[in-house]
């Protein structure tokens, strides 16, 4: 007998996998990766047969991982490591599909900043002004990643070269704001000059991550 078995995971691709005498089909809804620490959605459906009678599990190297029912035929995939895992799909003792999903770390954000007074960045040259009055620092995700997924910005660390002085200047600060400290430094110097901040950020995953510098041009 054969099971026509359909898994959506999180680019509208069918990929046809054979086990024993069932043909799965596995339609793409995003891609076929789970991210550590991201509740990975995914949809499952095995024609001819109801959601209820339907048994999933997940078979990888890490105990903490699990797949969980959300509603009929959705689920949520959290995998906490590895490179791959496997959903298993059965009905009472029959085994109708089994599904390699590969495992990744979620992509780095990219450093940004945004203005209170709602303007959007679009440049990496800024004002003086704008810089000291209503500017934070803000990540976003990496076009790769398909999902919304908020990191947490911790700290920074504010860096300016005088290269007339061949001196590197650098502020720790906590959050995502320039403390009184920053604030004072920037007042003082001229259209121009360049500055960059190094974003430390925490993503779903609990991961501290290290972004590249935002470098930034003073302007009058």
């Amino acid at each position: 007998m054969k099971y026509l078995f359909s898994i959506i995971l999180i680019v509208n691709t069918i990929l046809l996998f054979s086990q024993s005498d069932h043909f799965v089909t596995v339609s793409l809804d995003k891609m076929n990766i789970a991210y550590i620490g991201f509740p990975n959605p995914i949809k499952i459906s095995v024609e001819g047969y109801k959601n209820e009678d339907l048994t999933v599990a997940l078979n990888s190297y890490n105990s903490p991982d699990t797949i969980i029912p959300i509603e009929d035929g959705k689920y949520d995939l959290r995998v906490t490591g590895g490179k791959e895992a496997f959903i298993i799909i059965k009905s009472n003792s029959d085994t109708l599909g089994k599904i390699k999903v590969l495992i990744q770390r979620i992509p780095d954000p990219k450093p940004n900043y945004s203005l209170m007074k709602d303007e959007i960045p679009t440049e990496n040259v800024i004002s003086k002004n704008d810089l000291l009055n209503d500017f934070y620092l803000t990540t976003e995700p990496e076009q790769v990643f398909v999902y919304d997924c908020e990191f947490i910005i911790t700290n920074y660390i504010f860096s300016h070269t005088d290269t007339a002085k061949n001196i590197k200047k650098t502020i720790e600060c906590e959050g995502n704001r320039l403390n009184k400290k920053i604030k004072k430094y920037i007042s003082k110097l001229p259209a121009g000059s360049e500055i960059s901040f190094t974003i430390f950020c925490v993503g779903p995953d609990n991961e501290k991550r290290k972004l590249e510098p935002l470098v930034l041009q003073l302007k009058s």
